[in-house]
């Protein structure tokens, strides 16, 4: 019997001891597991809280430069137009981007504890741990298009057991600004014309760029073979003459061809960029013609911006239903020329304005042009002809319409013009790629 006790007494303190060396066991497990998880939640709330920190600087500082935007371009134009200053679109750009980099940092600071504080009330709150950003704070960076900030520091820090510290970088790209009405790039063309370019008769001179589209076979006129044209029809002709290029570039999808002339693009200081097929001479009075071909229109920087542009500038031509000339309409008191046909146009006296028509336009002997003229056909210049491209001339026209200036009230009743009879036409309506001024966002 007291064997049987004590047998008893062992047995139950052995599974005591068994039990507690479990729970022990099982605590300790369930410590590990409970450490583990929250070093596992503080881990995954320091990563993404550092990247929601990064999202909400970047939002709130688009929103900055958004509003920024905004009162750069409205200072600028303030300054430009109450005080009458005449400015390019690059100069003012150049201005527009100083004042944007000056207004965001006026905003934010740039390294210090202004820029510090504002960082710091865009740091978003989490449910474990805290955020903040770090004492290393970088300066705004004016860089071309854009302005960053490289390296902004942030940290994480959960109950002092985890810390973690990350940087990222913010690029605020600056949004476009346009000042003038208009389109910088296809008013430094003085001549565009979808089929063809001719040119003839005494020494003329062109001042800006050139396009000159091409035709097929069949659309070739019998006037146009005496130019040379042989194995593509269109393209720069020039015959029997002499002629100065003044351009930064001419494009013609065909061939160039110079028959019996002697011709300058450019000169050494100033040579004119040329993108043709190739270049032909046939019979040339002097053999000192100076050009240097580029490549094909294929390899045109920007080519498909430069077709578009093209494109769009004559995408609402066949939009065009009757021939108006500002010359003929009494009610048209704006500074300058505007002529609209849906017809061949043949222009006999100077003209300071623009030329648009789907058809051609015949510039005839003696007669000067400054502005642009647009043909979705061909334009013929006869010789001794100035045609000068001129982005002045062609704003102060869209400044006009856009004003809803140039024409005078044709209901005060003037006994001259008969308001049944006239038909205006703005180029606004039919000239396309038109930027308007304002920042684009």
């Amino acid at each position: 019997m007291r064997h049987f006790v004590t047998s008893l007494t062992l047995f139950v303190s052995i599974l005591i001891i068994g039990l507690m060396m479990c729970a022990l066991t099982c605590s300790a497990k369930m410590t590990a597991f409970l450490i583990n998880r929250e070093a596992g939640i503080a881990v995954s709330r320091g990563t993404s809280g550092i990247y929601e920190t990064e999202k909400s600087v970047k939002a709130a500082l688009k929103e900055e430069a958004d509003l920024c935007a905004d009162e750069s371009f409205e200072k600028l134009t303030y300054i430009i137009y109450s005080q009458g200053i005449s400015i390019t679109e690059e100069e003012a750009s150049i201005i527009y981007k100083k004042g944007f980099y000056n207004n965001l940092k006026d905003k934010c600071g740039s390294g210090d504890e202004k820029l510090k504080e504002y960082l710091s009330s865009k740091v978003p709150e989490i449910s474990a741990g805290k955020l903040s950003i770090g004492d290393d704070i970088p300066m705004f960076i004016l860089d071309g298009n854009k302005v960053v900030l490289r390296d902004v520091p942030v940290e994480y820090d959960y109950k002092g057991i985890y810390k973690r510290s990350d940087s990222f970088d913010v690029e605020i790209t600056i949004p476009e600004m346009i000042l003038y009405d208009g389109n910088d790039e296809l008013f430094s063309y003085s001549m565009i014309a979808k089929k063809g370019i001719y040119i003839t008769g005494k020494t003329s001179t062109i001042f800006g760029n050139i396009y000159a589209g091409c035709h097929g076979p069949s659309e070739m006129r019998s006037a146009e073979a005496l130019y040379g044209e042989k194995n593509r029809y269109g393209g720069l002709n020039v015959m029997s003459t002499q002629v100065a290029f003044e351009s930064d570039k001419i494009i013609s999808e065909g061939d160039i061809n110079l028959r019996g002339s002697f011709v300058l693009f450019g000169n050494e200081q100033k040579p004119v960029d040329i993108f043709a097929k190739e270049i032909t001479e046939t019979d040339n009075v002097a053999s000192r013609n100076v050009y240097s071909l580029v490549g094909d229109f294929n390899e045109v920087p920007d080519e498909p911006d430069e077709r578009d542009m093209i494109d769009k500038a004559t995408e609402m031509f066949d939009e065009i239903s009757y021939y108006y000339d500002s010359n003929n309409d009494k009610a048209y008191v704006g500074k300058y020329r505007k002529i609209l046909s849906l017809t061949d146009v043949t222009v006999k006296s100077d003209v300071y304005g623009i030329i648009m028509t789907p058809r051609s336009v015949i510039i005839e002997e003696g007669v000067n042009v400054e502005g642009l003229i647009i043909s979705g056909d061909r334009i013929y210049v006869q010789g001794n002809n100035n045609i000068v491209s001129s982005p002045d001339v062609l704003r102060n026209i869209l400044k006009e319409e856009i004003n809803g200036q140039g024409y005078i009230d044709v209901s005060t009743g003037n006994p001259e013009i008969d308001e049944m009879s006239l038909v205006h036409l703005d180029i606004v309506d039919y000239l396309g790629g038109i930027e308007f001024r304002g920042v684009k966002k």
